[in-house]
């Protein structure tokens, strides 16, 4: 569960450098390939906390059931 929040927030720390390359692009295309990316890395980011969370979860009620 640990490596998933890490795996998010690395995929949101990748997701913030594609945009600061991008903003730094000139051209429009490639500008918005890297944008596209970034909004790619940031949804991987969101599933991997969403499973992170569910495995918490999983967890904390396990834990309340077998006390």
């Amino acid at each position: 569960m640990v490596d998933k929040l890490k795996q998010a927030q690395e995929y949101r720390t990748r997701a913030g450098q594609l945009r600061s390359i991008a903003s730094a692009v000139l051209r429009q295309s490639e500008r918005e390939l890297l944008v596209k990316l970034a909004d790619e890395y940031e949804e991987m980011a969101r599933s991997a906390f969403t499973r992170a969370v569910g495995r918490l979860d999983e967890t904390t009620q396990k834990e309340i059931e077998t006390k």
